[in-house]
């Protein structure tokens, strides 16, 4: 079975020149870009995660339950 391609190399090209202009954009606007250190992690002190989500679906509201 053949690999499905996600990406073609011409959307990968156009998708970082677009990073590039939002970036130039970004810093022009007089924001910093902060560096984190290599092997920094998503861990706090008491070791516990930091989940980050970039985008959640949408859930159905829940039906309330009744008491019988």
């Amino acid at each position: 079975m053949a690999r499905k391609v996600t990406a073609t190399l011409a959307s990968m090209r156009k998708s970082r020149e677009e990073l590039e202009r939002d970036i130039e954009v970004y810093l022009k606007e007089g924001m910093r870009i902060k560096s984190v250190p290599a092997g920094a992690t998503g861990q706090d002190e008491k070791n516990r995660s930091k989940h980050i989500v970039i985008s959640r679906k949408p859930q159905p509201p829940r039906k309330k339950k009744t008491n019988v």
